[in-house]
């Protein structure tokens, strides 16, 4: 692996269980109530979503991203967009030793 990915996953190792995990099991509940077929592509290494069904999860993951949640550590509301970048912004800071890093928790 690439060490200047090696944050980037960190990063994304954080948020993968609000947004994409949650996000999956809504698409199989979705895929469980719509045909399919139409939208998977099984092949040797695993099934794979075709070009229809990957427009459906990039919606599905946009209007996700979008979502307005209650933040205790802000003491505010914020998409998760907001509290990405926010996390960013701590970790930028905390590598210029201009703060502490507090990481966060998700709920």
């Amino acid at each position: 692996m690439d060490k200047r990915n090696s944050l980037v996953l960190d990063i994304a190792d954080i948020f993968k269980p609000i947004i994409v995990g949650r996000l999956v099991l809504k698409m199989g509940n979705f895929l469980q109530k719509q045909h399919f077929e139409n939208i998977i592509k099984h092949k040797e290494k695993g099934i794979f979503l075709d070009k229809e069904g990957r427009k459906i999860f990039v919606s599905e993951y946009d209007r996700r991203i979008k979502t307005i949640v209650r933040v205790p550590e802000l003491k505010r509301e914020a998409s998760l967009r907001v509290i990405i970048r926010n996390e960013c912004h701590k970790i930028t800071r905390h590598i210029k030793k201009e703060s502490d890093y507090k990481a966060f928790e998700p709920w």
